[in-house]
């Protein structure tokens, strides 16, 4: 399951800045649930709702973003990395 820095790094590619406050609320049943959290707010229809509410338009897209990196796993992690050295290497913005 990626991290919170995780989610916000996809937030950062695709939107241009982070949506700390969807991911908290999206996998806030992990308090309870640990790793099953996901059977709340996991789908597509929640996720976009809580998106909405939140944060608008970015929001949903940051949402969507939160449910594909969670599918993506291990490799959510691998591209948030090439995307943090090549923003640390000045070769993108």
């Amino acid at each position: 399951m990626p991290s919170r820095e995780i989610h916000e790094i996809f937030d950062e590619m695709f939107i241009g800045k982070k949506m700390s406050k969807v991911h908290k609320i999206i996998d806030s049943p992990s308090v309870f649930l640990g790793k099953r959290h996901r059977i709340f707010f996991h789908d597509p229809l929640s996720a976009m709702i809580i998106g909405g509410l939140v944060g608008g338009r970015d929001g949903i897209v940051s949402a969507i973003l939160h449910l594909m990196a969670d599918n993506m796993g291990d490799r959510a992690v691998l591209l948030a990395t090439l995307y943090k050295l090549l923003k640390s290497s000045g070769l993108i913005e």
